[in-house]
């Protein structure tokens, strides 16, 4: 067996490293060389808040994220021109991201990160994140195989980016989405598709930054079918908008492909934003736009969803040059102008229901004054975006175009000044997970008859299995469940079960050494433990690795690589680096409304039959016969999903099952990919939720130049399709555990969307 661990440093020497990190708050220095991906991320794991990690002059060559899930860490480098970060060579399957951060009062400080595959440095659910003088590019130049945003902090609150340049991301070099209390300033964004992105956030502060050769300055959006309704009170002011001439190189089927190369600023459906005091120099289509979400001609079914913009105050700024090449679609407007574009163009859409004599009240108006000679048009952008140019030329002429002096309308009351806390003076406290009480070896656990090798559970510990399981590579996977003494698990319907404080959950995974032989041996390669551990520290996730003589299982935090073989069962040989996530991978998967816990243990996962020593028998039933479960149903009154590969089952039901298993973890409300507006659970029945025609969020190259997720009838020109049969590390899903196609499966899920008519209907189905 080779793993990341025994691979470059033998066990000893990592035990004795992570032995000697001391129980308070420490810096810790990680130098360059062939360890440190080991030893960052044991690092970043055992790290407490108030813990510095520092990364030496020089540069690392990372191969998998890092992640970090421990509040109140600070990450720090020798300087942005002196540390360098690459994930240029990051493996498929550990995550598309260079640093991944769930954890708030977080400090990333003076370093560069380079090449990510997928998001530079994302931030998810964090309150308190302070990002300042970090470097993020990609070296190769403009390309829509960059990653989709460089620093990328969403879902949010009491953000401060300051000091930092961007160069090369295919989406938004800062992209700060679904957050509150926002500060974005003396930035540099150059040779991205959008310099800075403000997407669905309230009350963000943009300022003293320099944005030019973008293909769009800085955008604030606000989208549909987002956890965040809304976008509002954003300030934009006192920004150097400069030739944002680049060409747009996102890929096809993201919102920001949309965008015009040569923009300045664009808003679309937000409001309460205020324009003030920003240069705009040279940028060829446009160098302000204010858009209706309608001029994007996309749909959306989101009841919350105001598509218009309100309250928009644009105020000494100061224009000159630009609108002389204008791009995509606008290109066309030049030919009914005399010379160049407008500074300043307008939807003229409206809400309706809020025009009061055909206006909009002050309070929801458009406001412009002391722009200098900046010139102006309001035109419908949604009728234009609709005309097929260069066909409808004629029909270009017949809109009401003209350009005239910016307006001057009576000044209005700015809007307040974001305030942030000191961030670098907001303590944490934070309960403190005591690694060392952990075993070192499986063998410690007191889960099996002799050695854990056996594989054979003691009595009161639990077997199980689930209905449909996660794809892990082909392996199998053997589960145990050991509850404290005279304790029981509580049932839930639609949810995960509630377990007492103390409970121990196993998953072994193993290699069958032939598939054809579903009873011959089978290598075991890692164990997962999940223990709740107390009501304050919740569940903590433990990877153990097997040795090649099968004779231990030990705790590597930082996961491995194993080399594995097998035949499959067609008789071909296969090979595969398989992946063992480090513990804060298991968060990945695991974490719901920001609390780790256990997935597979739910009604409708274990509603089904199972060989005990005993004799068959129904889980459910099992589990309350034996006290282990209080207040179950009889199984035929609980719920049940169907097994995937089961082939008298419906279609819709099979592969609302896989999806459900292998994607709903994540996408669903509370999960880590709930800022896509994806609900993969097969309990959601509204269409759109499930991907139907819904288009992507933040995806980048994952949405394969697709526009929405779920195209009924047409799986080729489906996302969802597209990514579970990707191996890319920016594009596959599920992204962590795996990485190998699940050929059978999606083969299904091209069946199920082909067979869906256009309502995401599907023959036979029960919704």
């Amino acid at each position: 067996m080779r793993s990341i661990l025994s691979a470059s440093m033998p066990w000893p020497v990592l035990a004795i490293l992570l032995a000697a990190l001391p129980a308070r708050a420490a810096n810790h220095k990680i130098e360059p060389g062939p360890d440190a991906q080991q030893q960052a991320q044991a690092v970043l794991v055992r790290a407490r808040a108030g813990d510095v990690v520092e990364f030496a002059a020089g540069r690392f060559d990372f191969t998998g994220t890092l992640s970090l899930d421990v509040p109140g860490v600070t990450l720090r480098g020798a300087g942005q021109d002196k540390t360098i970060l690459s994930f240029k060579n990051l493996r498929q399957g550990t995550g598309g991201e260079g640093l991944s951060v769930t954890a708030g009062r977080f400090t990333l400080e003076d370093l560069a990160v380079e090449d990510a595959r997928g998001d530079a440095v994302k931030i998810s659910g964090a309150d308190g994140v302070v990002i300042r003088r970090v470097h993020v590019s990609w070296t190769g130049g403009a390309s829509a195989e960059n990653g989709s945003y460089g620093l990328y902090p969403v879902l949010c609150r009491n953000v401060l980016v300051e000091h930092c340049l961007v160069q090369g991301a295919s989406d938004a070099g800062i992209y700060v989405g679904q957050s509150a209390e926002v500060v974005v300033r003396h930035n540099k964004a150059s040779r991205n598709v959008a310099g800075i992105e403000i997407e669905n956030c309230e009350r963000a502060d943009v300022y003293d930054n320099e944005l030019t050769d973008n293909a769009g300055g800085i955008l604030v959006f606000t989208l549909p079918d987002l956890v965040v309704k809304t976008g509002r009170h954003c300030r934009v002011f006192n920004n150097r908008v400069l030739a944002n001439n680049h060409a747009n190189f996102a890929p096809a089927g993201n919102i920001v492909a949309a965008v015009p190369a040569g923009t300045g600023i664009m808003v679309v459906a937000s409001d309460e934003v205020e324009i003030f005091d920003n240069d705009f120099k040279d940028n060829q289509t446009v160098n302000l736009s204010i858009v209706g979400y309608g001029a994007t001609q996309r749909p959306f079914s989101d009841p919350g969803f105001d598509p218009y913009c309100e309250a928009i105050h644009v105020h000494h700024n100061r224009f000159s040059g630009g609108g002389d090449k204008p791009a995509g679609d606008l290109a066309y407007l030049k030919l009914l102008m005399k010379g160049r574009l407008p500074d300043i163009i307008c939807d003229s859409a409206a809400n309706p229901a809020r025009l009061v004599d055909g206006q909009l009240p002050a309070e929801l108006a458009f406001s412009f004054h002391d722009n200098g000679d900046a010139d102006f048009t309001r035109l419908d952008l949604e009728s234009l975006m609709k005309l097929e140019l260069p066909r409808d030329l004629v029909k270009l002429a017949g809109l009401k175009i003209s350009k005239a002096a910016a307006p001057q309308d009576a000044p209005r009351q700015a809007l307040a000044a974001v305030s942030l806390p000191d961030l670098d003076a907001v303590a944490v406290a934070a309960a403190e997970v005591d690694w060392s009480k952990f075993p070192d070896d499986l063998d410690g656990w007191p889960l099996w008859q002799g050695k854990a090798s056996g594989q054979r559970p003691r009595k009161g510990v639990i077997p199980y299995d689930l209905n449909s399981a996660l794809f892990s590579d082909y392996t199998v996977k053997h589960r145990l469940v050991r509850l404290p003494k005279a304790a029981a698990a509580r049932y839930a319907a639609d949810g995960r079960f509630e377990f007492p404080v103390g409970t121990v959950i196993s998953k072994t995974f193993a290699m069958p050494e032939n598939m054809a032989d579903p009873a011959g041996p089978e290598r075991l390669l890692e164990t997962r433990i999940l223990v709740y551990e107390s009501q304050a520290l919740g569940w903590i996730g433990l990877p153990y690795v097997w040795n090649d003589e099968q004779t231990e299982a030990r705790l590597q935090l930082a996961g491995g690589v194993v080399d594995v073989n097998w035949i499959d069962g067609e008789g071909r040989r296969q090979t595969n680096d398989y992946l063992v996530p480090n513990a804060n991978d298991c968060k990945g998967c695991h974490r719901h409304e920001g609390q780790m816990r256990p997935i597979g243990p739910q009604a409708r996962h274990l509603n089904r039959d199972f060989d005990y020593a005993g004799g068959r028998e129904n889980q459910l039933a099992h589990w309350s016969r034996t006290g282990a479960l209080a207040g179950a149903p009889p199984p035929g009154k609980a719920p049940r999903l169907a097994a995937w590969d089961d082939e008298s089952a419906e279609l819709d039901e099979r592969a609302r099952a896989w999806l459900d298993i292998n994607c709903a973890h994540c996408h669903q409300p509370g999960g880590a990919a709930q800022n896509s507006g994806l609900d993969l659970l097969s309990t959601q029945d509204v269409p759109v939720k499930f991907g139907v025609n819904k288009p992507p969020v933040a995806a980048g190259i994952g949405s394969g130049g697709l526009l929405y997720d779920v195209v009924p009838g047409k799986p080729d020109e489906s996302i969802l399709f597209f990514r579970i049969a990707s191996t890319h590390p920016d594009v596959m899903m599920p992204e962590l555990g795996k990485r190998l196609v699940h050929a059978e499966a999606v083969e299904l899920i091209r069946r199920w969307i082909a067979e869906m008519d256009e309502a995401g209907r599907v023959p036979g189905a029960k919704r």
